[in-house]
């Protein structure tokens, strides 16, 4: 995944994963556009993550990786080919 907002839409969308962390889908909206999810919610999205939408698990790395934006590592796999 490459940032917060396909993250979020990879769990069903925002109204989907605010009513399953029992926050308002304002707050979750705001995370979309801002680009940022405080860490203090990342538990809950990894624990609700395999009951939502297309996503079977989510971890850190991948909270990570999608607040990383232009300035992330290049995985293992584009490291070898380079």
């Amino acid at each position: 995944m490459s940032n917060v907002a396909s993250l979020i839409d990879s769990l069903g969308g925002y109204a989907k994963v605010a009513e399953a962390i029992e926050e308002r889908p304002s707050t979750v909206a705001a995370w979309k556009h801002r680009g940022s999810v405080p860490v203090r919610y990342w538990p809950k999205l990894i624990a609700v993550a395999p009951n939502l939408g297309e996503r079977k698990a989510l971890a850190y790395d991948a909270l990570v990786e999608a607040h990383a934006g232009p300035f992330a590592m290049p995985s293992q796999s584009e490291a070898v080919a380079r």
